[in-house]
């Protein structure tokens, strides 16, 4: 009875022996090609977005450096219309008290009254942009940053004069948000200009920083 249920048991407990091995096979192979993806993020950099403003309105802060005289804090408000994507008009007023010049130190004589120290400029120009770009702040952050070419007509008052001139420029601006841009400008002023009876044409050259609100 023993040797007889021994047999039949047998066949049984091999089969059974061989599926678990063929399964556990099975398993050791599906666990060798198994590949593990890491988590997908979203990594794009996110940029200002541009609606359809048309306008701008500023205030910059710089220096100017006027010709034979000294450099001196500056101050000016500007308004910006948008004509496209590439042409704008720009109207600005700008002002600076000049300190006396050297020479005058050195005279000890100041050749010019308070009222005539002060450097006043209102000015009418086009803007071209030269560039179209990016710049980034990190690896998530992206700002539309261009250049600007700058060139318009001055009407300027210093020195006890009160002429016309032009102004020739180039500006970097980049959009921090849809309604608010900062840029950094050089320009240079030119007018022809009498002092103590010498006439002549002279270079003025500005560095500002500013801020502007879209609308």
């Amino acid at each position: 009875m023993n040797l007889k249920l021994s047999n039949t048991i047998k066949p049984f407990c091999l089969a059974m022996i061989a599926s678990v091995t063929c399964a556990s096979g099975v398993f050791a192979a599906e666990q060798e090609v198994q590949i593990i993806k890491p988590d997908e993020q979203d990594t794009a950099p996110k940029g200002a977005l541009l609606d359809s403003e048309k306008f701008e309105i500023g205030f910059s802060l710089g220096q100017v450096a006027v010709e034979d005289f000294n450099s001196q804090g500056a101050t000016n408000i500007n308004i910006t219309y948008h004509i496209n994507s590439d042409f704008s008009l720009l109207f600005e007023s700008g002002k600076a008290d000049i300190d006396p010049a050297t020479f005058e130190e050195v005279l000890g004589r100041n050749y010019l009254s308070e009222s005539d120290r002060e450097f006043n400029y209102q000015t009418l120009a086009g803007g071209y942009k030269l560039t179209h770009g990016r710049s980034f702040l990190g690896a998530s952050s992206k700002y539309e940053s261009n250049i600007y070419l700058l060139f318009g007509v001055d009407r300027i008052e210093f020195a006890r004069n009160d002429e016309t001139g032009f102004m020739l420029g180039a500006k970097y601006k980049t959009v921090l948000t849809d309604w608010l841009t900062w840029d950094l400008s050089i320009k240079n002023h030119f007018f022809e200009r009498e002092f103590n009876g010498e006439s002549k044409q002279t270079q003025n050259t500005e560095l500002s920083f500013g801020l502007n609100v879209m609308f």
